[in-house]
């Protein structure tokens, strides 16, 4: 799906997101609980809180990276959640010069450093809010 579009990705778009992502991912287990365990029907669950950075959205963020043109310099994430970590985890396995997470706390870069997170100064030198041209 295109950001910001309400058109679902076509089957060809799956397929080469799926080809781009083979061999980098972790496959996550499948759980099927019977009826009683988490309602009145069997459910079947999938674990990704297994999958790298805690959460399904490392595959996105890797694809995303990945299906970027070239020339693309850096990637950012207006995020300091899973989606934040998913992004700068991407970067770097796509071995992106640069890759930006910014928090609505403004963590220092010392204190994401200190977490393990990669983080480097906003592209365009300021907060990352004005960069997209809206405040949050």
């Amino acid at each position: 799906m295109i950001p910001g579009s309400d058109v679902p990705p076509t089957r060809e778009e799956c397929s080469l997101a799926a080809k781009r992502l083979l061999g980098r991912m972790r496959k996550t287990p499948v759980a099927d609980l019977p009826a009683g365990d988490l309602g009145l029907r069997p459910v079947t669950i999938k674990l990704e809180f297994l999958q790298y950075t805690g959460a399904f959205k490392a595959r996105g963020a890797l694809n995303a990276v990945l299906a970027a043109p070239e020339g693309v310099a850096s990637v950012s994430a207006a995020s300091g959640g899973n989606h934040g970590a998913a992004v700068a985890w991407a970067s770097r396995q796509a071995g992106a010069p640069r890759g930006y997470l910014r928090t609505r706390l403004r963590a220092s870069s010392q204190d994401l450093s200190d977490r393990g997170v990669w983080s480097v100064p906003p592209p365009c030198g300021g907060v990352l809010w004005g960069c997209l041209g809206r405040e949050p």
